[in-house]
């Protein structure tokens, strides 16, 4: 997943271009490079394997929202209701992802790399375990 807009915003004189303008070999915009690399990447990955004639075992889907920055009610969301109603479940989903945070969780005294979950959504979750430590 990725997505290909960009944030909007009125134009303002802080700016030396008119916004989403091309001059001087740039894109003048807020959020002109905002996970479009993730665009390209996966784009390129996808290119890259098909050249090379491999073949997935389970499908891959790619998913480019157009409205993610307005809450993706015409993009993603239309997507993921496609597959609710189709049943379908995916194994994995490779977002835009979170950090990697220091001290964000009261009692964790290394970072964390939040792994994307939900979409636009946030839940508060504690987890106490006790016993013998594990491989995993």
């Amino acid at each position: 997943m990725s997505h290909m807009d960009v944030v909007r915003m009125e134009q303002t004189a802080a700016w030396d271009q008119e916004n989403g303008s091309v001059a001087d070999g740039f894109v003048w915009g807020r959020g002109a490079l905002d996970v479009k690399c993730g665009v390209i990447s996966i784009l390129g990955a996808m290119e890259y394997l098909v050249e090379s004639g491999f073949e997935p075992d389970r499908t891959i889907l790619l998913a480019f929202g157009h409205d993610d920055e307005v809450g993706g009610d015409e993009g993603n969301a239309v997507i993921a209701q496609e597959l609710a109603q189709r049943n379908q479940r995916l194994a994995l989903v490779l977002d835009e992802g979170g950090a990697i945070l220091d001290g964000i969780i009261p009692g964790v005294a290394k970072p964390v790399a939040f792994v994307a979950i939900a979409e636009k959504s946030a839940a508060s979750i504690r987890v106490c375990v006790e016993g013998d430590g594990g491989h995993g």
